[in-house]
């Protein structure tokens, strides 16, 4: 049994030379960059041994797979002999041969890598990760897990320096929220067991203009995207932003650059995790966005539909 990481080929290993590092004398970049990956990815669990890199098309093995620029999967290969491939095939494994050998191909994590630099702060998280989670989420949202997908998540940071940017310790925390794991290649930036487990102190920790935004006496923390009552333990979402994001020219609407990418990177988790400590979540403004903006927007907007995947999945994991 081997266990890999199979990265997508569209944009690795060719931006590991983005990285500002510099590899121990008579070591390659790649050689280096990858070793640091496995290291990393043994501290988060030493099971996952992996023995290898690989740069490949995810979805020639998988086609099930939502492969952005950015995604990866770890697999385990088992050695078979001919009478069990079409066990393993029917249990979704990739068949292939190498020094006539036989293999199974099993699908164990998904995986995100960072982008290589900061320089698209708003966009480090949710240009990432989105929209694939939520086209996973399409897939998954009529099975009666709550999980976003069939496997876990786990997002990987090859920044090579620390992040101190409040927006991105954010995003970076919001995702962990939702179900992605985190991990970092070369520098600390954020230990995620060290995440608050109360919203108020979450807020404080990650939102730069808290004192802004929280009235003590009333004990309602308030900003475009969500207003929360402590008092009443209730969030509204607000639709204020994915409305400022969306442009409605002769009745035909579209969404402004990546603006709805940006809104679901602090809403989302928010909802979710709010709702996991108790609090009630009012999704109203955001459905009547939804079905008020649905008839602007073409059938074939695929930004749209994971706007309503979204909206169907807090309706189903708020149920729970």
């Amino acid at each position: 049994m081997r266990i890999k990481l199979i990265i997508n080929h569209e944009s690795f290993p060719s931006d590991f030379n983005k990285i500002n590092i510099t590899p121990p004398h008579g070591v390659s970049l790649q050689s280096y960059v990858e070793e640091n990956i496995t290291n990393a990815i043994s501290k988060y669990n030493p099971k996952l041994n992996i023995s290898s890199i690989e740069y490949d098309d995810l979805i020639s093995q998988f086609p099930h797979i939502k492969a952005g620029k950015y995604s990866g999967i770890i697999v385990k290969d088992i050695e078979i002999n001919d009478q069990l491939i079409n066990r393993y095939r029917n249990r979704g494994c990739y068949i292939y041969s190498e020094n006539n050998k036989k293999y199974a191909r099993e699908l164990l994590l998904y995986i995100f890598l960072s982008q290589v630099d900061e320089s698209g702060r708003n966009g480090f998280i949710s240009q990432t990760i989105f929209p694939t989670v939520l086209d996973y989420m399409e897939d998954n949202i009529i099975s009666p897990s709550y999980t976003i997908a069939d496997h876990k998540f786990l997002f990987i940071n090859l920044l090579n320096k620390e992040i101190t940017a409040n927006m991105i310790l954010r995003h970076i925390a919001g995702m962990y929220l939702i179900g992605i794991d985190y991990i970092e290649t070369f520098v600390d930036s954020l230990d995620t067991s060290n995440i608050p487990k109360d919203l108020l102190e979450f807020l404080k920790t990650f939102d730069s203009d808290f004192y802004s935004n929280y009235d003590a006496t009333t004990k309602v923390y308030e900003n475009s995207l969500y207003k929360i009552d402590f008092n009443s333990s209730i969030v509204f979402v607000k639709s204020e932003k994915l409305i400022e994001g969306t442009n409605v020219i002769n009745g035909r609407a579209s969404f402004k650059g990546s603006s709805e990418k940006f809104y679901w990177i602090e809403t989302y988790p928010i909802a979710i995790y709010a709702y996991n400590l108790g609090f009630k979540v009012d999704i109203s403004e955001y459905e009547d966005y939804c079905s008020s903006y649905k008839a602007l927007f073409s059938n074939r907007s695929d930004k749209f539909a994971r706007c309503e995947t979204l909206l169907s999945y807090f309706k189903k994991y708020m149920k729970n």
